[in-house]
């Protein structure tokens, strides 16, 4: 039979190797953790914000309400946040559903955040390969909010695929973040 010295010795010692698994596992959760997804550059979205919190990287400044909040604008490029680490950024007017491509050179296994919004009377398909053996495909009806899609290469090249369906033309704005 212990001691009470030795059973507050006993105890001390399991809350201290108890703390110290403790700190140790929170510490391999933290540095395991995946990277976050790219946040807007320094400055605001141009989507909502204070007209003091527009990026430069944007153009002009943007137009308000009076009150200090952004009016959209009838302009697909509006509504698209920008990021530091876009790595193609396409604006198109289409008055057929004819589509647009482009193929972006990737690594296999390179994330990336594929994002799109349109305005008009219609929907934005888009398609994507090289994300997969089926590839991908999205639909957004236009004068939503924009869609962002997180994607993974499985080959060394991405394509992308866009075209309007609808009875009236239409503006998309399509890019391609890559994720650290």
């Amino acid at each position: 039979m212990q001691t009470d010295d030795s059973q507050r010795y006993s105890g001390a010692v399991l809350a201290f190797l108890t703390v110290a698994a403790l700190v140790v596992g929170v510490g391999w959760w933290v540095s395991a953790a995946p990277a976050g997804v790219p946040r807007p550059e320094l400055g605001g979205s141009p989507v909502v914000g204070e007209e003091s919190d527009w990026s430069p990287e944007a153009g002009s400044p943007p137009v308000t309400d009076g009150a200090g909040i952004v009016v959209l604008g009838e302009s697909a490029d509006n509504r698209l946040p920008q990021f530091a680490g876009t790595v193609r950024r396409e604006v198109w007017g289409f008055d057929s559903d004819d589509w647009q491509r482009w193929a972006i050179s990737t690594d296999s296994g390179a994330r990336f955040l594929v994002q799109f919004v349109c305005v008009g009377n219609g929907v934005l398909e888009v398609r994507l390969g090289g994300v997969g053996p089926e590839g991908r495909r999205h639909r957004l009806s236009c004068g939503d909010t924009f869609e962002s899609v997180d994607v993974t290469a499985a080959e060394d090249t991405m394509t992308v695929a866009f075209r309007r369906i609808g009875p009236g033309p239409v503006e998309a704005a399509v890019q391609i973040v890559a994720v650290p």
